[in-house]
């Protein structure tokens, strides 16, 4: 075993139970993992679990990843919009209205699709799938959740005057620049061993889950950032709370969070249970990652937090979540639910 795994699976043994399954009185299964509150300043709000634990934010830490894209002045000389932002930070649903979006950011670059170092997928959306099925075509890149990510880089590599090609390796100028901001947000330099390949082949840094809190938090609050990166983060966090369908999809459990709470919480999603919330109001950002990797529980244990900090009442996100347990027959035969630790951790906040 190496000491990685060898620290991963003493924090997950450390880390609690958040979420349990019942299937009518008894519980059938469970789900463990970690959770970060942390304040504008960077303050731990709650922790639970082994927060100190390294994870992969993957695709909740899009939203640090755009922020070159204003400064090297990309978004303003492409002349990308609220729209483009947006979709810069997504993990969308292939959608119409995502391909056609991404497309026309890479022809603003004078870039086609195949300059997208991102592999292609069928559509997440259910109705774009039948679509692209019905016409007898195939996705493309395009249709990657994070194509609108990889436009923004290659926006970047253009405007400075960059090699288009390899733009996605660790030693691109586009990813060191990536790389930079990670390390002032999260206050560490990264070492190659913590670095992997994230699903769309763009670099992906292992870092503490309550360090990845503390870091969203200044994100929106703008604590101890210059002005110019300040700038660029409430460029990006109003682009995707005017634009959350964008984001991700009009049905999808993130953008109905925002829709919910009328703008006034951003909710990104990443795999492998990884979840990130930034409370524009109270300027908090919460991190949860689930040890297993579920994101029913990931899902679970954010409508509760949110549900409470926001909306006073931990239930009131419960319908957007697999909450109930549905068999194929219409009956309801269980009940996924937060557990009493994760509850009363949450009201310690409030």
């Amino acid at each position: 075993m190496t000491k990685n795994e060898k620290d991963l699976s003493e924090a997950m043994q450390r880390n609690p139970r958040l979420v349990q399954l019942f299937r009518g009185e008894p519980i059938e299964s469970w789900h463990h993992g970690a959770v970060a509150v942390a304040d504008g300043r960077g303050k731990l709000l709650m922790s639970l679990g082994d927060i100190d634990a390294r994870v992969f934010p993957r695709s909740t830490a899009k939203l640090l990843q755009a922020i070159p894209s204003i400064e090297t002045g990309a978004v303003d000389r492409m002349g990308f919009g609220v729209d483009e932002l947006a979709v810069s930070c997504a993990s969308h649903t292939g959608t119409r209205r995502h391909v056609e979006l991404v497309s026309a950011m890479l022809a603003k670059a004078g870039l086609s699709t195949a300059d997208l170092a991102c592999g292609p997928h069928p559509p997440g959306d259910v109705a774009s799938q039948a679509e692209l099925a019905a016409a007898g075509e195939k996705p493309t890149r395009l249709h990657n959740a994070c194509s609108g990510k990889h436009a923004a880089m290659l926006a970047t590599a253009v405007t400075m005057g960059e090699p288009v090609a390899h733009y996605e390796d660790r030693g691109h100028p586009v990813q060191q620049r990536v790389a930079a901001v990670l390390g002032e947000f999260l206050g560490r330099d990264f070492d190659a061993h913590l670095c992997g390949i994230d699903g769309c082949s763009v670099p992906t840094w292992s870092v503490p889950l309550g360090a990845f809190a503390q870091g969203m938090a200044r994100f929106v609050s703008g604590e101890g950032l210059s002005q110019q990166r300040a700038t660029a983060c409430r460029r990006i966090l109003l682009a995707c709370m005017t634009r959350p369908e964008l984001v991700s999809g009009p049905d999808q459990f993130c953008s109905q969070v925002t829709t919910r709470t009328q703008g006034d919480v951003f909710m990104k999603m990443g795999v492998e249970g990884i979840y990130l919330a930034i409370i524009a109001s109270k300027a908090i950002a919460v991190a949860v990652k689930i040890d297993d990797g579920a994101d029913r529980a990931a899902q679970a244990v954010m409508a509760t937090i949110i549900g409470q900090l926001v909306l006073g009442d931990e239930d009131a996100l419960a319908n957007l979540y697999p909450r109930r347990q549905i068999n194929w027959a219409g009956t309801e035969g269980g009940a996924l639910l937060p557990t009493e630790a994760l509850r009363n951790a949450v009201a310690h906040i409030v």
